[in-house]
């Protein structure tokens, strides 16, 4: 059956959308539309770099801004604007490219061309001689390295230099937290030029308000009959379980279930879609941040329960001394010869510390009996589980891992 009616509403990067698919919160609007109402004034020229991240409607709110303003902007005489995605443009180059064709007037380069970006662009202002306003909504900064943002960012202040005739105000926007870090730790003066702060009007959403918005988003791409309002909000409290609590997040959570769903020839998408497309995501995220040390560590917990039947660790060091040569040892004897990587014990503590972040391990202190104040770690055998069977994907698909198989043997 097919529940997707329209798949463009279930994408987070389609930013033309209907008004009422616009997420981005009252205040995060406000602030940007109180900064294109200051180009507009017209007094001197804007430059503001708003910070959010990923996901939390940049794009969306760029383009609509953009599009609600321009018929404005067109209305007063030499004032332009002009939006620039930097999503597919890889270099400084390619965006000071896009610039410049999106400028209302051309001029001969005259072999400026050899020159580097950001001087061929002040050489291309400098012969410029019409004086006019321009708005640039730059999204996606993000895309290319922090130093050549920084490059793009200082090319666009030049306008202050008293040759330059064009008034040029942007808007850029960016989800790379070291962007900002960069600016006022390396750049203190272009960072002057943009008013000496970087914005942050984007704040997390609460479960209310990422069911709002993954409603209304179901409501013009999935089929009526398809969903119910139950599912909408366990899939809120799913992402937001997980840490995710930007609308990008519920939304692809939707989109994901919704395809898994169809590709089952369901009639309806229900929880049990939503909890498999999670652990989908959880085993890639596993799977790309594995290393085969760290696969040895998960394996060695594993044996350790199947030895002993425990799965209290009184002391970690223990576990490495004692029961990760039997392992190497057994695995000798079935393989015929050594793993041909091997943990060293401060390694084997690098990614102990790994697994207590991930929750594999759990601290705790016992409260009674003759081990009463000590600290031990719980192994968490669903969880731990969990990582094996993931690992079984990456031992199929990775020559680098393929030494491994045989632990499986052991467990």
């Amino acid at each position: 059956m097919n529940i997707i009616k329209n798949p463009d509403y279930l994408n987070p990067s389609i930013y033309q959308v209907p008004e009422e698919l616009i997420y981005p919160k009252r205040e995060a609007i406000q602030t940007i539309e109180n900064i294109i109402e200051e180009f507009l004034k017209g007094y001197t020229p804007v430059k503001r770099l708003i910070y959010g991240p990923p996901g939390c409607g940049k794009t969306t709110i760029a383009y609509y801004l953009y599009r609600k303003y321009l018929p404005k902007i067109r209305e007063k005489e030499k004032y332009y604007a002009a939006y620039i995605n930097c999503k597919n443009l890889t270099n400084r180059f390619s965006i000071l490219s896009a610039i410049i064709a999106a400028f209302p007037v051309q001029v001969e380069e005259n072999g400026a061309k050899e020159l580097k970006p950001e001087y061929r662009f002040r050489d291309w202002l400098q012969k410029i001689d019409t004086e006019f306003d321009i708005l640039l909504i730059i999204d996606e900064l993000s895309k290319i390295k922090v130093g050549s943002a920084t490059l793009v960012l200082d090319a666009l202040t030049l306008d202050e230099l008293p040759e330059i005739k064009p008034k040029i105000s942007f808007i850029a926007f960016t989800n790379n937290p070291r962007l900002p870090k960069y600016l006022k730790k390396y750049a203190k003066d272009i960072l002057d030029r943009l008013g000496g702060f970087i914005l942050t009007p984007f704040t997390p959403y609460t479960e209310e308000e990422l069911f709002e918005i993954i409603k209304k988003r179901a409501k013009y791409s999935l089929h009526e009959g398809t969903y119910d309002e139950d599912l909408l909000y366990y899939i809120v409290e799913k992402a937001l379980e997980l840490g995710k609590e930007w609308p990008r997040d519920v939304i692809e959570l939707l989109r994901n279930a919704a395809s898994l769903a169809e590709s089952q020839n369901a009639n309806k998408i229900e929880k049990e879609h939503v909890d498999e497309i999670i652990k989908i995501e959880r085993k890639k995220e596993i799977l790309n941040e594995m290393t085969t040390n760290y696969a040895q560590v998960i394996f060695l917990m594993k044996f350790y329960i199947k030895k002993t039947g425990k799965r209290i660790l009184e002391k970690p060091y223990n576990l490495y001394k004692k029961y990760y040569s039997k392992m190497l040892l057994e695995y000798k004897e079935r393989t015929g010869s050594m793993l041909p990587e091997t943990v060293k014990k401060s390694t084997f503590f690098y990614y102990i510390n790994k697994a207590l972040q991930e929750g594999i391990l759990k601290e705790d202190i016992i409260v009674e009996g003759p081990l009463r104040g000590r600290t031990v770690y719980i192994i968490k055998e669903d969880k731990l589980n969990f990582y094996i069977e993931a690992l079984r994907d990456l031992i199929k698909k990775k020559q680098d891992y393929r030494y491994l198989a045989p632990l499986y043997i052991l467990l």
